[in-house]
């Protein structure tokens, strides 16, 4: 199966960093594409819609070679396009959606973005010292201390490929304003999050579990960019969730399994 991945908020297919490469060798039988959002990566020069609806359009009219169905695993931002996505898709078009520490108007707006960080967001969004801004993003982001190797990387991410602010603060606006929709998505679903994540609230994933009846997996000590702090654990809640659901995946460790 072709799994799509889409980053989160001003974030590209490089901020993904080990996970694409540890899922495809978890996963052989499958495909793992990093696809960017409006306005960044190989997007950067285009123009973010404001909504996570015509976001989701956009990307949907662009995967031409890729087999149907899709799984889709999004991040933040990118789990609410993965949401409306799962929630439009035509029949056969997703089989399964995996979100990991996203957020919706099914939260109370304090909890989708904690009062700390929405000054520290907008300060970054703004700031024109990139080596900075992108030192700044990692420590809110990340709970492991700043390598300077990846804040390097990060910073030639920027350098490359920038996020400009009118698109930053148009991804905000998207984010802010997405509701989904009443109809539950017609495919398996994971909800993954961090309980110690200091931007967004974990309670938010748990109230999109809860609203539909999904199965929630918690990690106890990674912040909001859990594909960077933890991508091992994403590797196994995901083969768990595949052989759940009987989409050939590889077999559980047996010392894993009581974990």
């Amino acid at each position: 199966m072709d799994w799509i991945m889409l980053r989160g908020l001003t974030r590209e297919q490089a901020h993904w960093g080990p996970l694409p490469e540890e899922l495809a060798t978890a996963f052989t039988g499958h495909k793992f594409h990093c696809i960017d959002l409006p306005g960044t990566g190989t997007r950067y020069e285009q123009d973010c819609p404001l909504s996570i609806e015509e976001i989701t359009a956009d990307i949907r009219k662009d995967l031409d070679g890729l087999g149907r169905p899709y799984g889709i695993i999004g991040v933040s931002l990118g789990g609410m396009v993965a949401l409306n996505w799962a929630q439009k898709a035509a029949t056969g078009e997703v089989a399964a959606l995996v979100l990991v520490n996203s957020s919706s108007r099914l939260s109370p707006f304090l909890e989708r973005m904690r009062p700390h960080a929405y000054p520290k967001a907008l300060a970054m969004m703004v700031s024109g010292n990139l080596r900075a801004r992108e030192k700044r993003i990692l420590s809110l982001t990340s709970n492991q201390d700043v390598a300077p190797e990846l804040l390097a990387d990060w910073y030639n991410i920027q350098r490359e490929r920038p996020v400009s602010v009118p698109n930053g603060l148009r991804q905000l606006v998207a984010a802010a304003r997405f509701q989904p929709a009443t109809n539950e998505p017609d495919c398996p679903a994971l909800v993954l999050t961090s309980r110690r994540d200091r931007l967004v609230s974990w309670q938010c994933s748990r109230d999109l579990a809860n609203h539909w009846g999904w199965p929630l997996k918690v990690n106890d000590w990674a912040g909001h960019d859990l594909p960077l702090d933890d991508p091992e654990w994403i590797v196994d809640q995901l083969r768990r969730f595949m052989i759940e659901n009987e989409m050939d995946a590889a077999p559980v460790e047996p010392s894993l399994v009581a974990s």
